[in-house]
């Protein structure tokens, strides 16, 4: 059935008619446009049905592709860990930054996704203590909502059992040794950044 759509304010993309007051559409596909006068006209036969818009605003069909620009343009300043297939390639890639850094200096780094890993889940906090033992770490997963640090960076934000977390966050625990794994969810992670030192200018326009 073909389907028409008028009396409504229609906007196109086009730049030659960029609004219609009438579309019609077939098999979910719009197939002619233009007043409701002249679709009324050449389409409204009775078997097609017509629906009245009263003015309303219409728009193609948006895609979100849900970007975080700011992320993005991190991943090109920090450690891009995006499409790392496996928990050693991972830590592979953190011992490689930590052993270029000097002691203290934090890596940041972006983008795991542990579904990816063919040799297992999360590191533990014991992995990424032993690849960088002096450097405080700050690992956020590809959804913005997780994160992964090593004991430095838990000793820069002064950790202790009875710390007050960020509402909406939670601080993962081992269930036999009640401590942390270094696994940071949501809002915790703000205990962490705020003692990251900001990037100076030429830091971030380094080639």
């Amino acid at each position: 059935m073909i389907q028409l759509y008028v009396n409504g304010n229609i906007h196109t993309f086009n730049q030659i008619s960029p609004f219609v007051e009438s579309v019609v559409v077939k098999n979910g596909r719009f197939i002619d446009s233009g007043s409701t006068e002249e679709m009324l006209l050449h389409w409204g036969r009775l078997d097609n049905r017509v629906i009245d818009l009263n003015g309303k605003t219409v728009t193609p069909g948006l895609t979100d592709s849900h970007l975080h620009l700011s992320g993005i343009a991190s991943n090109y300043l920090n450690l891009d860990l995006t499409g790392v297939t496996s928990r050693e390639k991972l830590l592979s890639r953190v011992k490689q930054q930590a052993d270029t850094l000097p002691h203290q200096n934090w890596v940041i780094g972006r983008g795991w996704d542990e579904n990816l890993f063919i040799d297992g889940g999360i590191p533990t906090i014991q992995e990424l203590d032993y690849v960088a033992p002096h450097t405080p770490l700050f690992l956020s997963r590809i959804c913005g909502h997780a994160f992964l640090v090593n004991s430095k960076a838990l000793e820069k934000a002064g950790y202790h059992p009875r710390i007050s977390v960020p509402e909406g966050g939670s601080i993962e625990l081992d269930q036999h040794t009640h401590q942390p794994t270094g696994l940071l969810l949501e809002k915790a992670s703000l205990l962490i950044e705020k003692h990251i030192p900001k990037q100076s200018d030429d830091e971030i326009n380094k080639p």
